[in-house]
């Protein structure tokens, strides 16, 4: 590795996000009631972008076994054994609904004002936020969440209800923005994610189509709702989805200065005047994680993780640098270093404060693809696209540090070769695709690899360590606790839920 040789030879949890909710969305009186939808846009992207990588939902790498925790700090013992309540990381339902209300408005105001490109956008980035919502707690408020102060006590919707009627929310934005003249659409200031483009914004609705879709694959009961969408809804086949070089991300200018740096930065990494955060001292690299990539060369650790120096014996190395990683449900060794999970190793570097924040990557998109291919929905060559997938994770971590070429070498060259990473020697490539979103979304999304692991088993990460953890790594978040204060009624006709056994509804 280019970069590499270059170089030789020269107790504070989590942090919860936004605390406002649909309970307490009252419009101000000094603010117009009607805006340009167009204005809200920018703002909205960019909390959306910061929900991908919420501190709250930092616990979900913990549990996947991407993160650990840092002997620094006691270990939450009710955490390392998936054992938590309803207060538990209670921001995370109110940022879902926050930003989400920042769409409805929008959608709102743009039909007032007769533009259906705004109108598909709302639409479309309102349904990314409600799929994860009902992934991380399945009934939740939808039909009448977003009223502000009209409705403080919202109904909670069947699951598999929203995720139908989110689907067709998207089709109904595909509709609107074929609708749309191109003066309808934003500009590339007012639209920081994909400019404006109009056939872009088709192929992300798109994209979150097949991604709700795939969810549900391991039902089978739901085979028939989804060929009959395959079949009349992607009339492109695979160009009706986000290519290479096509990713959803946004960067409104980060830069390193307090609230204004990349939200992973800002949350995971440094104040402006280089201090860790308090996220960045509790939460360490899993030992599991570090093996798995330095025992394949896999740079993308590199990304990652911030190595512990170089040469450090007895710890993970590769190319002579070395890591190390806490194992789940272990204290730790208060004597020993660990490998942070941001990397601004001098020389070797690969995070900054001005890094865009993706909410959906071309990697993550082809990987869709090339599980879609493999399950015969779709024509095609499965291993080219997983390979396509590959080779863009790489171009996403690597390129605007190292170059392009320099990326193309790490992943065809550096890397080593087994079941793990490569298709030919894979014998289960469902397996082999889900075990490497889960390698190249570490640190970039918080949610997808949870999802993926409770929809399809992989990667086979171990569970806690610990002798009093639960029987399995948790299945869902409970409610939080404001819910029971606000709206009592509704959130209690769920019954009871249990963390261990209450599936989220596409669980086999």
């Amino acid at each position: 590795m280019k970069k590499y040789i270059l170089f030789f030879a020269t107790a504070t949890v989590a942090m919860a996000g936004c605390k406002k909710n649909y309970l307490d969305l009252n419009e101000n009186p000094n603010v117009p009631s009607v805006v340009s939808a167009a204005s809200l846009l920018a703002a909205a992207e960019v909390r959306t972008a910061g929900i991908m990588v919420d501190p709250s939902a930092s616990y979900f790498n913990v549990w996947l076994d991407q993160w650990a925790f840092s002997p620094s700090y006691a270990v939450n013992q009710d955490l390392r054994d998936y054992r938590f309540t309803n207060s538990f990381q209670q921001g995370l339902f109110s940022d879902f609904y926050s930003n989400g209300f920042d769409y409805q408005k929008m959608i709102d105001f743009a039909i007032e004002q007769n533009n259906p490109a705004l109108e598909g956008i709302g639409r479309t980035m309102k349904s990314i936020l409600m799929q994860y919502a009902v992934d991380v707690y399945n009934n939740v408020p939808y039909s009448e969440a977003f009223k502000g102060a009209s409705n403080q006590s919202p109904v909670y919707d069947d699951a598999k209800t929203i995720y139908e009627a989110i689907y067709t929310d998207l089709n109904l934005a595909i509709t609107k923005f074929n609708a749309a003249q191109s003066s309808q659409f934003p500009t590339a200031t007012q639209d920081l994610m994909l400019g404006g483009d109009k056939d872009l914004w088709i192929k992300l609705a798109n994209t979150i189509k097949l991604r709700i879709l795939l969810r549900q694959s391991a039902r089978a009961d739901r085979a028939s709702y989804i060929s009959t969408h395959i079949a009349a809804d992607f009339p492109g086949g695979l160009n009706s989805f986000l290519q290479p070089g096509e990713s959803a991300i946004v960067n409104p200018g980060f830069t390193n200065a307090d609230t204004k740096q990349t939200p992973y930065w800002g949350s995971f990494g440094y104040s402006a005047s280089g201090s860790k955060t308090g996220n960045n001292d509790y939460f360490k690299a899993a030992s599991y994680a570090v093996s798995f990539y330095t025992s394949q060369h896999d740079d993308r650790g590199f990304f990652t993780q911030k190595p512990i120096g170089i040469g450090v014996s007895g710890a993970p190395s590769m190319f002579g640098v070395s890591f190390r990683g806490n194992e789940m449900g272990s204290q730790g060794t208060s004597t020993l270093t660990y490998s942070d999970n941001i990397n601004n190793f001098a020389g070797l570097q690969y995070r900054f404060p001005s890094d865009p924040q993706a909410i959906l990557t071309d990697y993550e998109s082809l990987f869709l693809q090339a599980e879609a291919v493999q399950r015969g929905w779709f024509p095609g060559d499965a291993q080219t696209i997983f390979e396509s997938a590959m080779r863009q994770s790489y171009h996403f971590m690597f390129d605007a540090t190292d170059g392009s070429a320099n990326a193309d070498d790490y992943y065809d060259i550096d890397r080593i070769p087994d079941a793990r990473n490569d298709w030919a020697l894979a014998t289960n490539k469902i397996q082999l695709i889900i075990t490497q979103k889960w390698a190249s979304i570490n640190t970039v999304n918080f949610f997808e690899s949870w999802a993926e692991y409770r929809r399809t088993g992989f990667p086979n990460v171990p569970l806690s360590s610990s002798l009093s953890r639960g029987p399995n790594i948790p299945l869902r978040l409970k409610y939080p606790q404001f819910e029971y204060d606000l709206n009592g009624e509704n959130v209690a006709a769920q019954g009871n839920i249990d963390q261990f056994t209450s599936k989220i509804w596409w669980m086999p």
